[in-house]
């Protein structure tokens, strides 16, 4: 009997020594790292309530990585955008310079020149790459070089696709445009419509690039003025294949009216002279800096010759004045797209700070209860422990002795 309950009272104390053991490693670890719960038996439900609010601060993280990424996409994209509109600021400055009767072929060759290297400048500036390499405006075929030139002609390699990240757990923000929107869809002539001057013309006129004074009178159809005589004209509806105004009388500089177009026709036409308007189409931004080189190299040795390229001035200028007009109208979305990121990013650090607030209650310690039950457990242990030491000298040798 003696051996039987010296044994369970061994093993009584050493479960006490274990148990506050672990209790005291429990507390030790708590005051370590400030932390309540150590694991989800200690409090189920806020084990899973911590662990819900830690997958939301990963994805908050996952976002603010995303954020800054978009950022750096939509700030090169911004400062490229920016490069193209100071290539096109100072082509169209050369533009109204050569377009001055001061000029001689060899002050206009110089000129033209010059547009040649903006011309290569500007495509260096299209073909751009991210800080991943990847080509900024090729759409989703980031690791295709997007514009080549064919002639005077830019081909345009990439696609249509506009890279989206996730910013937010309900918002996503574009952060790139496609180079087919950004260079090759901009609006040609006034954007409504172009003016041009049919090739075989003799005469010393010129037409204005016009405009739409009333949209509800506008077709969208294609036109021509058709001299009979130098002091008469005719405007035909080639669309429909009808005349809209008969033999009408021809004034220098003065308004030419009809179906919702105002235009005006000055210099001296000749009979069989004619000017065409076609609707608006997309106007590449190469294709403008190509016929502007074009335009440098053809001479003025006759009046006709001078009115023709004064024609081909015109619209030229017209066409970068929409370029210009194109490009600050996609700075402005890039723009408004870096505004959303910030925002949202100073939306999902507000909501970080009040997760982390959330995940501190729900784990955090009271951290002088949790010292004053240390020491306590500490005393236990050492009671138990000086328990165990009794224990252990009961036995018949020591009682002999």
């Amino acid at each position: 009997m003696t051996r039987v309950s010296t044994g369970m009272a061994y093993q009584r104390v050493i479960t006490d020594m274990r148990r506050n053991q672990a209790e005291l490693a429990r507390l030790q670890e708590g005051v370590g790292n400030g932390k309540r719960v150590q694991k989800p038996s200690d409090d189920p439900a806020a084990a899973t309530r911590a662990l819900d609010i830690n997958e939301s601060l990963t994805r908050i993280e996952q976002y603010a990585t995303n954020s800054r990424q978009a950022d750096q996409r939509l700030g090169l994209e911004d400062s490229t955008l920016e490069g193209v509109q100071n290539v096109l600021n100072r082509v169209k400055e050369l533009a109204l310079a050569a377009n001055s009767g001061t000029q001689t072929d060899e002050t206009r060759g110089a000129i033209g020149a010059e547009v040649e290297q903006r011309l290569a400048e500007l495509l260096d500036l299209a073909n751009v790459r991210d800080a991943n390499g990847h080509y900024l405006f090729a759409g989703f075929k980031g690791d295709t070089l997007p514009f080549t030139m064919s002639g005077a002609s830019a081909l345009y390699s990439g696609d249509q696709g506009e890279r989206e990240v996730q910013i937010s757990t309900t918002r996503r923000v574009q952060v790139g445009d496609s180079g087919d929107r950004v260079f090759m869809r901009v609006p040609g002539g006034n954007g409504r419509f172009s003016v041009s001057a049919d090739a075989a013309n003799t005469g010393a006129a010129t037409m204005a690039a016009g405009s739409v004074a009333d949209p509800s009178a506008f077709t969208g159809d294609s036109y021509s003025v058709r001299f009979t005589a130098p002091g008469t004209f005719d405007v035909v509806n080639d669309t429909l294949g009808v005349t809209v105004l008969a033999a009408q009388a021809y004034g220098d500089g003065a308004k030419i009216a009809f179906d919702g177009i105002d235009t005006r026709i000055t210099g001296q036409p000749a009979a069989g002279d004619r000017f065409d308007l076609t609707p608006g189409g997309a106007k590449p931004i190469f294709d403008t800096l190509s016929d502007f080189v074009s335009a440098m190299q053809s001479g003025t040795s006759s009046p006709a010759a001078r009115a023709k390229l004064d024609q081909s001035m015109n619209g030229i200028i017209d066409s970068l004045d929409q370029a210009l007009n194109h490009v600050l109208e996609v700075r402005t979305t890039v723009g408004a797209r870096q505004n959303a990121v910030e925002s949202v990013g100073v939306q999902n650090e507000d909501l970080e700070f009040e997760l982390r607030s959330t995940l501190a209650e729900v784990q955090g310690l009271d951290l002088t209860a949790a010292i004053s039950s240390l020491q306590q457990r500490i005393g236990a242990l050492e009671a138990v422990q000086a328990s165990f030491a009794a224990v252990s000298r009961l036995s018949l040798f020591d009682y002999l002795r």
